[in-house]
């Protein structure tokens, strides 16, 4: 028996997106909360979306980032350690 698959009525529309000055607004979001942030939060992982300026917190990269595409399914998301410099390096 075939299955259905879901079929979108409109195509998704994505929007041009200039990726150093959505980097430059995540940067300079997620310094205006670093420092409170990090009083309750070190260790967290934070997901800063660029675009809308919506911040999430979780206890993993994963969690953190499906809160994130939840509530914005288009957005531009950088990621954050709370109280470290940098999430990880590959």
């Amino acid at each position: 028996m075939a299955t259905k698959t879901k079929r979108r009525d409109k195509p998704i529309r994505i929007e041009p997106t200039d990726w150093e000055e959505v980097e430059k607004r995540a940067r300079e979001i997620y310094d205006s909360i670093k420092k409170e942030l990090e009083k309750e939060h070190r260790g967290k992982t934070c997901v800063v979306d660029g675009k809308s300026g919506d911040y999430f917190l979780g206890e993993n990269l994963l969690d953190t980032l499906k809160k994130g595409r939840r509530k914005h399914p288009l957005g531009a998301f950088f990621i954050f350690r709370v109280g470290r410099k940098v999430y990880g390096k590959l």
